[in-house]
């Protein structure tokens, strides 16, 4: 039973539903803690600290992530003692923006899974090099993970990989790269998904108004803030914000701009994203700028 409430809550996570999806991972823990299958608990501590972090409650998602390490240290599984307080850790650094300790710790988890023959980490670790500014070697992760999606049939799985390779390209400065991953990205993705139709979008944006396609960037950012628009994925939307925000400065647009970063650092008001709220900060430092130039 919990098995199925967990993996019924997966769809409304994809699809924003994030109250459903919290209601179905809330119900999963009570069957464990009623039946004393504790040993089940990382099945759901898991979706409540996303659940937390998209929905903007770090207090919770810090709380949750620290209780995943503490349970798993007592784990009769080796894998679970060594890996989940390594995925714990990842979270809370990139949350943070501690991208060091991010890399640090997605280097450790892809260790792990290689000594115990599991799949999977090259994204772990693409992002937190993405994040630290070494979009190079980024790419490389990115693109190792969607080779062997490809081998292993998941093709669910592309679109996402792939605006974040287009990203980490663009960075690189290989714009026509960057533009079939980014308009792949966009093709492959569920119309159903907004999440990934979030990202896709505005990865796509980005690439077009690389290209000085600025109409149509400036579309797609609206269209990746509508796909999000009625979700409860609140750190997916205040990413696509920021984004969005970033553009508009580069358009002389402080004006549309502020508004969309007073929401990102009223997000971000919790002291463990810090270094987010002052990222928002800065940028709205510049609308002021021009407001009195």
């Amino acid at each position: 039973m919990v098995a199925a409430l967990v993996g019924a809550s997966e769809l409304p996570w994809y699809l924003g539903d994030m109250s459903r999806h919290l209601a179905l991972v809330q119900e999963a823990r009570a069957v464990i803690e009623a039946s004393g299958q504790s040993h089940l608990l990382e099945r759901c501590l898991r979706p409540l600290a996303f659940n937390a972090r998209d929905q903007g409650d770090f207090e919770s998602y810090v709380r949750v992530q620290s209780e995943r390490i503490d349970r798993a240290r007592l784990d009769e599984s080796k894998f679970v003692r060594e890996y989940v307080p390594q995925h714990a850790r990842y979270g809370l650094a990139m949350l943070a923006a501690d991208y060091g300790a991010a890399l640090n710790a997605a280097h450790r988890m892809f260790a792990i899974n290689a000594e115990f023959g599991r799949w999977g980490g090259w994204q772990d670790v693409g992002r937190a090099l993405a994040a630290a500014g070494r979009h190079r070697e980024a790419s490389e992760q990115f693109s190792e993970a969607i080779r062997l999606q490809k081998e292993r049939g998941q093709a669910g799985d592309f679109g996402e990989a792939r605006q974040k390779l287009a990203r980490a390209q663009l960075a690189c400065g290989d714009l026509d790269a960057a533009r079939v991953s980014a308009e792949l990205a966009y093709r492959e993705i569920d119309l159903r998904d907004a999440y990934s139709r979030t990202t896709a979008a505005t990865a796509l944006a980005m690439v077009r108004d690389a290209e000085g396609s600025v109409a149509e960037a400036d579309r797609l950012h609206r269209e990746a803030l509508a796909a999000n628009e009625h979700t409860g994925n609140q750190m997916t939307e205040n990413e696509a914000r920021l984004e969005y925000a970033k553009f508009l400065l580069k358009q002389d647009g402080a004006r549309e701009a502020r508004p969309l970063l007073e929401m990102v650092r009223d997000f971000y008001g919790h002291p463990f994203v810090i270094k987010r709220r002052q990222e928002a900060e800065e940028l709205l430092g510049r609308c002021d700028e021009v407001r009195t130039t």
